[in-house]
């Protein structure tokens, strides 16, 4: 200016919550009653302290879930850095955000379950929705709720309380990810016409060491076929001794083999789709006519299933699902033959 001065423009009302041009509209009165917009502007680079947090969380993220995408535990630093600098005078607004984060989070965590972890069937079949139901309480309720509980922007100590909920939040998603993962099917083991699933927990329990199993050094979940001997009288051996001695086929690492040894066999293996519909279970139209699908049994640590395979490829295609009215029509078939029994006692 002429006179030397300098002037300051600003983004809002600085120091008073009115303006003297009375042409301004209410609304846009409200809106330039703030000086948030000016501090959004000027909050700058992320400081170098929120970055080490950031790298620290990465690491523990990294070693507890053995998965490289970090990115979940680089939020929790951000939020607290810019909801300080952007001077948040609401609870609920900074709730807000907080929760917009860990939704973020949320999503790129329940992918991870559902595509990688438990992709296909094993998402129903082991679990996958637990999984999704434990991260999503950790992360969508703890953090943000507590963040709603402590957060005051007159608080001195406000920077510190965002950081403790940060790390807390992030130690409990840590936490749930571990839990999640331990549990993951790691394998899917084909073996006497039927599959089975094994877990990171089944393997420390069966004291499998996974670097001396090669077929378990392929990307989760590996396939893998159990060779059982030709002979049958040594192939009966074999069989009590790994399902009523050692515990499982599943475990019978000496004979495991490559899981394409499985396609041989699978064409004669397991059932016929008229023969899974004759025991009651619905299949999928577009599979009925298909004949490269045959049913298996697949065990599980919830249950066992009938699903529909693929022989070509091994790959499970669907769960079968029983009939309603084919279990009522058995249940009282089953209750009058009941009825005639007793009527044959009585008389």
């Amino acid at each position: 200016m002429a006179n030397g001065t300098q002037a300051i423009v600003f983004i809002g009302a600085v120091e008073r919550n009115r303006t003297s041009d009375l042409l301004i509209t209410n609304q846009l009165l409200y809106r330039l009653s703030y000086n948030g917009v000016y501090a959004l502007i000027r909050h700058g680079p992320v400081p170098a302290r929120y970055k080490a947090a950031a790298n620290f969380m990465v690491l523990v993220y990294k070693k507890q879930t053995g998965f490289p995408f970090a990115g979940p535990c680089l939020s929790f630093p951000l939020f607290i850095h810019r909801v300080t600098t952007m001077r948040v005078t609401n609870r609920f607004v900074a709730f807000a955000i907080h929760l917009g984060v860990s939704l973020l989070m949320f999503l790129v965590l329940a992918a991870i379950i559902k595509f990688v972890w438990y992709p296909g069937v094993l998402f129903d079949v082991e679990g996958g929705w637990d999984g999704i139901k434990l991260i999503a309480g950790v992360d969508l309720i703890i953090g943000p709720t507590l963040t709603l509980m402590v957060y005051n922007i007159a608080k001195k100590e406000l920077k510190r309380d965002l950081a403790i909920i940060g790390l807390l939040q992030a130690a409990y998603i840590v936490g749930g990810m571990t839990v999640v993962g331990s549990n993951r099917p790691v394998a899917v083991v084909y073996a006497a016409g039927m599959f089975f699933t094994m877990t990171n927990v089944r393997l420390e329990m069966a004291k499998i060491d996974v670097e001396n199993v090669p077929l378990l050094n392929q990307p989760k979940p590996a396939r893998i076929n159990i060779k059982l001997p030709e002979n049958k009288d040594e192939r009966s051996k074999a069989l009590t001794h790994w399902v009523l001695t050692a515990g499982g086929l599943d475990i019978a690492t000496p004979l495991y083999s490559p899981f394409t040894d499985a396609l041989k066999t699978m064409p004669t293996d397991g059932s016929s789709i008229e023969q899974a519909e004759s025991f009651g279970y619905m299949v999928p139209e577009q599979l009925k006519n298909d004949p490269t699908i045959r049913v298996f049994e697949l065990q599980t640590r919830y249950g066992l299933y009938r699903v529909a395979t693929n022989i070509t490829t091994g790959e499970i295609v669907s769960i079968l699902k029983k009939n309603p009215q084919a279990e009522n029509s058995k249940d009282e078939g089953r209750t009058n033959a009941e009825q005639s029994n007793q009527r044959n006692q009585n008389e």
